[in-house]
């Protein structure tokens, strides 16, 4: 923890919040780097494309076109992952971004399986 994040923390627990907050800066850890069960976790719970929240969504929140969309749907049992694998290769594919973009669609399922990959910048303060 560096000396603002120390002094950020010490501030909150002067007002006894209790938070978990997640820092931009200190969640780079890319999504090409985590587990191949992540995918496959993600994909359990976002094929179903006919579901609000679906992969589809998170394709759009993630920057995909309608022809993207339809290349993925080529493999309609993995389409989340393939979609993961592409994006996973974009130089900014951050676990922290994905998880924006999971809660964006109002899929706290999905962003559930991604929290314990990221690094709190305070726990219980």
């Amino acid at each position: 923890m560096n000396l603002t994040q120390f002094l950020f923390c010490n501030l909150l627990r002067e007002y006894f919040v209790f938070v978990f907050v997640f820092s931009l800066l200190d969640n780079q850890v890319m999504l090409r780097d985590v587990s191949a069960d992540l995918y496959e976790k993600l994909g359990f719970l976002l094929n179903p494309a006919s579901f609000r929240g679906s992969w589809i969504h998170l394709a759009g929140k993630l920057g995909y076109t309608n022809t993207h969309v339809a290349n993925f749907k080529l493999r309609p049992m993995h389409s989340t992952q393939v979609m993961l694998e592409d994006w996973a290769q974009r130089a900014d594919a951050t676990v922290f971004k994905l998880y924006q973009a999971v809660q964006a669609i109002g899929r706290e399922d999905a962003a559930r399986e991604l929290e314990s990959m990221l690094v709190p910048l305070c726990t219980t303060v």
